[in-house]
């Protein structure tokens, strides 16, 4: 068996009505366990709608530091979300694509709201870092998260470093085959 362990299975319907069908059946037929991380509550309502049509499809739920300043004021709101979900993704921070750097205290809140459920729950966490993979490492060690899966790094050798002898799995992005 497979295992993608970091995907957005709900953003497929968005490309077309056969972008997600095709998806699904490539999964299937290859017995892929697709970890279907959400940026939101709704992918997170869709991505539970489409593990009910597939079983190899697992939704997880977080909110993507894109999207933090949305939820920042109704973290509470979340908690039946976080509980239900199995892992916990994505979540993180980014200070490279939101070049604006009054939105990084709310995804700040938001990624440490998450990563103490996560702690609490003992459940792994599907981490966005880019542009912050000091900051994040030092939330992993104040929440001491130990359960981690790093998507597409590309941060500093030495965070990497740090992370590999803390046992944490990483994706690999498309660019690799580039």
């Amino acid at each position: 068996m497979l295992i993608d362990a970091h995907s957005h299975v709900d953003r497929y319907s968005l490309v077309d009505g056969h972008a997600l069908e095709f998806a699904l059946a490539e999964i299937a037929q290859h017995r892929i366990l697709t970890i279907s991380n959400s940026m939101d509550l709704l992918s997170y309502r869709r991505n539970l709608e489409i593990g009910e049509e597939c079983d190899l499809v697992l939704p997880a739920f977080g909110i993507h530091p894109w999207n933090a300043p949305e939820y920042v004021d109704s973290l509470q709101d979340l908690s039946e979300a976080i509980e239900q979900s199995p892992m916990i993704g994505e979540i993180g921070l980014d200070h490279y694509f939101v070049e604006d750097a009054a939105a990084y205290p709310d995804q700040q809140k938001v990624f440490e709201h998450f990563l103490g459920a996560a702690k609490e729950q003992e459940k792994i966490v599907n981490l966005h870092t880019k542009g912050a993979e000091h900051k994040v490492l030092k939330l992993l060690d104040r929440y001491d998260i130990q359960r981690l899966i790093v998507h597409w790094y590309s941060g500093p050798l030495d965070i990497f470093r740090e992370l590999v002898a803390r046992g944490a799995y990483f994706t690999v992005g498309i660019e690799v085959m580039l």
